[in-house]
């Protein structure tokens, strides 16, 4: 953190005769956000992390503002003719959402798994299979239609 802040928190001023370099962001101050034993006269006592609320990061240099909407980030941005959109996700959307959660994600494993192993266990009924093949279908389209996933890994899953 305090390299990150010497690197790009500091302006190079060059006067007639002499260069000044001038802190925006504190090294020592970014040091103390993550370093419990750091401490910083007048702004923090040792042993507690660093912490700022939005206008005492403004005082010490590590934010250049607050806004409370897109309209204020526009105006102080200098952007004038813009058009903000809403997104509103479609019931297939939400359903891909759904699939992709983590959750879900673990319930739709355990299904190939325990398809798989009930349809080695009980040969010939097929519906552990039928199972298994329903629950990659559900695990893969999500991830392949998302982008996460390539035709290449969803071929290793089926030739494994």
């Amino acid at each position: 953190m305090r390299a990150t802040a010497e690197a790009h928190g500091k302006d190079t001023i060059i006067t007639s005769n002499d260069t000044i370099v001038k802190w925006k962001r504190d090294p020592h101050i970014a040091e103390a956000m993550v370093d419990a034993s750091i401490s910083i006269p007048a702004i923090t006592d040792s042993g507690k992390v660093l912490t700022f609320t939005a206008e005492e990061a403004i005082q010490n240099g590590y934010c250049e503002g607050l806004v409370k909407n897109a309209a204020d980030i526009m105006k102080r941005a200098g952007i004038e003719n813009y058009e903000i959109v809403e997104y509103n996700p479609s019931i297939l959307d939400n359903f891909i959402n759904f699939l992709l959660n983590p959750i879900v994600h673990s319930l739709l494993i355990m299904l190939i798994i325990g398809g798989i192993y009930f349809e080695l266990q009980t040969p010939g009924i097929g519906f552990p299979l039928a199972a298994a093949i329903f629950g990659a279908v559900l695990y893969f389209a999500p991830l392949y239609l998302e982008g996460l996933a390539e035709n290449w890994e969803i071929l290793i899953f089926i030739l494994g």
